[in-house]
């Protein structure tokens, strides 16, 4: 805040960027770590986390810390599916019952409570562990490539329905159960021939970061309107 010019957290920040001679990576390693105790550790924001819940005023802290909190525990669900690794899935699923009951997601808390039941309680030592371990796919048989088994069956699904679509009027149940039992041999031959012909596929994220032109011109011309229009940074939480 003493760097951007700012005496409360309600304030406009009077830069866009942080001065000249304020690079605080260029800092020696002792003083940065002195830096990085001084703001978490002595503000207590994490070792209170598990603590009893304060009542704070600052709406900003509140929103912000909420926002964390809920996207670490994404990327922790997400890294676990990954790397296929069900003890960790199921950890995650602890914390998802409440927020289902909260939020009013009444059949996915259902499913979660069953799940969790069936493996502490109802199932045997092998078929608990069945479930909890064969619940991924991977595909490519690399490390960290793994999918949900539900996802991959809408892939198959996919496939199938595309296959039906290209016999038009010949349409019928023994067509549907032929290329039902022939897909299993017939969609590695399709990707083997775009590898070797070297078609991709179109994907969700960028092969290579490109931060450094178009996310930065990006994010300075939001930092511009921001600050041009003298917008307010408080934001106050979504219950």
């Amino acid at each position: 805040m003493t760097m951007l010019k700012m005496s409360t957290v309600h304030d406009c920040p009077a830069l866009q960027y942080a001065p000249d001679g304020c690079n605080t990576w260029t800092l020696p390693k002792d003083q940065r770590e002195k830096i990085l105790n001084k703001v978490l550790i002595s503000s207590n924001y994490i070792l209170d986390y598990n603590g009893p819940k304060k009542v704070s005023s600052d709406m900003v802290l509140l929103y912000a810390k909420s926002i964390f909190s809920y996207g670490l525990f994404y990327l922790e669900f997400r890294d676990g599916i990954k790397e296929g690794d069900g003890g960790r899935v199921k950890r995650c699923y602890r914390y998802t019952l409440p927020m289902f009951v909260s939020s009013g997601r009444r059949n996915y808390a259902i499913d979660t409570l069953n799940m969790l039941l069936q493996h502490d309680y109802v199932l045997s030592e092998r078929q608990a562990k069945e479930l909890i371990w064969s619940r991924f796919v991977n595909m490519h048989g690399r490390i960290g490539k793994n999918i949900p088994n539900d996802l991959h069956c809408e892939h198959l699904n996919r496939l199938v329905k595309t296959a039906i679509r290209g016999v038009g009027a010949n349409k019928t149940q023994k067509s549907i159960t032929r290329i039902a039992r022939a897909l299993g041999t017939v969609a590695p031959i399709l990707d083997r021939f775009d590898d070797d012909n070297g078609v991709t596929k179109p994907g969700s994220v960028h092969r290579v970061a490109n931060s450094d032109t178009y996310g930065s011109r990006e994010v300075h011309f939001f930092c511009d309107v921001f600050l041009s229009r003298k917008l307010s940074p408080t934001v106050a939480p979504t219950v």
